[in-house]
């Protein structure tokens, strides 16, 4: 397993547990804009995180996905993570309700309802690309090496209800997760979570 993160501390941290667990990982340090440590084809897969929504500007987005589908192999597969848009507010509905009556926090809240793509400074959040499950496939469908496999919602329909779970009786909070399990890849539900998974194959 190969770690690139822009963050040595990350990477640190990350090798101090891979050692508490005995997984064998190798730490680069790197920029996901340029992967030139990396050969064409060299991986079975990838997963793309962070940067598909700290990278404000779409041109190094596109430039940061071609780059991970450069790396892998043919067949491989790719992972990518988005923020949602609507995930600021269900981030202010569960934690910081008051925010609906804060005049900062209009702009944002009526991207959101208007289904729109936006980038801006939530809360205590660094700078953040939060996008709309349209505007995510587009940028997986900007790469012609890339077929779209699957996509779902990372917490599923229960991400405002965090607080709730955790004081349901044990049995009661599994089937609460197994009924979202069962709705988190269904399109009618993917902008009801927090983050949202895409999956592709590179051609």
């Amino acid at each position: 397993m190969t770690l690139l993160d822009l963050s040595e501390e990350n990477l640190r941290y990350a090798e101090s547990k891979a050692a508490e667990q005995g997984v064998r990982l190798t730490a680069c340090h790197g920029n996901a804009l340029e992967l030139s440590a990396f050969s064409d084809g060299e991986f079975d897969a990838v997963f793309l995180r962070g940067p598909l929504y700290h990278l404000l500007e779409e041109a190094e987005r596109r430039c940061a996905l071609n780059e991970a589908v450069r790396v892998l192999k043919s067949g491989g597969i790719l992972v990518c993570s988005f923020i949602l848009s609507f995930a600021q507010v269900i981030y202010a509905m569960r934690e910081r309700p008051s925010t609906i009556l804060e005049e900062g926090s209009k702009a944002w809240m009526s991207a959101a309802a208007k289904g729109e793509s936006i980038s801006f400074a939530p809360f205590d959040f660094t700078f953040a690309y939060e996008t709309t499950v349209q505007d995510a496939c587009a940028l997986i469908a900007s790469n012609s090496d890339l077929k779209l496999r699957s996509m779902f919602s990372q917490e599923g329909i229960l991400a405002p209800y965090c607080a709730r779970l955790a004081e349901m009786p044990e049995q009661q909070r599994l089937a609460w997760y197994e009924y979202s399990l069962a709705l988190c890849d269904k399109p009618e539900y993917l902008s009801h979570a927090e983050h949202l998974a895409v999956i592709a194959e590179k051609l």
